[in-house]
């Protein structure tokens, strides 16, 4: 174990970095020394894995070996212990004097890299500019909304299917201004999946219409399900069975196939795409809305109990 906690990463923005700064380093002595010397040496890196790479790797052993000793084909003792605790707490310990070595962004992961309520309204702006794939930015938009507004997981929002989402009437919301005055709804999001449900516990997400339109989620998934069966062409729902409709995802995967999820990888791409066209800048995609979202939401005095109930 302690030799793959000295093993330098294959991949990633940190070789990609490095390998960047040995280039400039090396075109500056070029131009200093004025030789004609071929470059350095890329191959090689002075990078150590991060503490999170290293304790996938520690997991992945330890499940290996507790198969390996249901099947009774390992009789040695648990990977564990002191040794293996040290190690752990070593590589902690010179994390952040690594980090500087390395010249890492020094706001990744703090308050700054997260996005702005003000970034809302210019998402949205970058969305209605798109002229060409019009869905997938309509859809993005409702990927985002539902992190920024439900404070859910890529894994949550990916899955979401038509049976689970719902409207519930809040009679004592909205505007009172007769008793025959329709009722406020407010758009559920049932979650029986997801990081930290793997066992179908019934998880409930909400949202209003909001006061600005340009960050309103109602109206983004109301305009998004308009493109898809108006606009697009694809099939409205039979609700005569459950067969019909039950497996239709919110988020699809593409007109022909509306049974299948969004791809996270597809997500991130225009997520990112349209994070560059309204101006956020963030070291995250996907994971983004949860983090500003909550960040936003103590800023403007929301109760801590609040927020961490609503982000399960």
């Amino acid at each position: 174990m302690a030799e793959i906690a000295e093993r330098a990463p294959l991949a990633g923005k940190r070789l990609a970095s490095e390998r960047r700064r040995r280039e400039v380093g090396t075109i500056a002595s070029k131009l200093t020394d004025d030789s004609d010397t071929e470059g350095g040496d890329f191959s090689h890196s002075n990078l150590r894995l991060r503490y999170n790479t290293v304790r996938s790797y520690i997991s992945a052993i330890q499940r290996l070996y507790e198969e390996q000793r249901s099947r009774r084909i390992n009789p040695a003792p648990p990977p564990q212990g002191i040794p293996l605790n040290a190690l752990k707490s070593r590589i902690i310990r010179v994390a952040y004097a690594q980090s500087r070595t390395e010249m890492d962004d020094r706001g990744e992961g703090t308050l700054k890299d997260a996005y702005t309520i003000a970034h809302i309204p210019q998402h949205t702006a970058a969305v209605w500019q798109e002229r060409k794939a019009i869905a997938c930015a309509l859809r993005t938009q409702v990927d985002f909304l539902l992190g920024n507004h439900m404070l859910l997981r890529s894994s949550n929002r990916l899955p979401i299917e038509l049976p689970d989402c719902f409207c519930l009437d809040l009679p004592n919301e909205g505007i009172q201004r007769a008793s025959s005055s329709p009722a406020a709804k407010a758009l559920v999001i049932l979650m029986r999946q997801g990081k930290t449900n793997q066992h179908g516990r019934m998880e409930y997400g909400a949202a209003l219409r909001h006061r600005d339109p340009n960050a309103c989620l109602v109206s983004a998934v109301a305009f998004w399900l308009f493109w898809r069966w108006q606009v697009e062409g694809e099939p409205f729902p039979q609700f005569t069975t459950s067969e019909n409709w039950y497996h239709t995802k919110l988020i699809r995967q593409s007109l022909s196939d509306p049974t299948s999820p969004l791809s996270p990888q597809t997500a991130n791409v225009w997520t990112r795409k349209l994070y560059e066209r309204c101006g956020i800048q963030t070291s995250k995609a996907s994971h983004a809305p949860r983090i500003a979202s909550s960040q936003n939401a103590d800023l403007a005095g929301v109760p801590e109990a609040s927020i961490r109930s609503a982000g399960r």
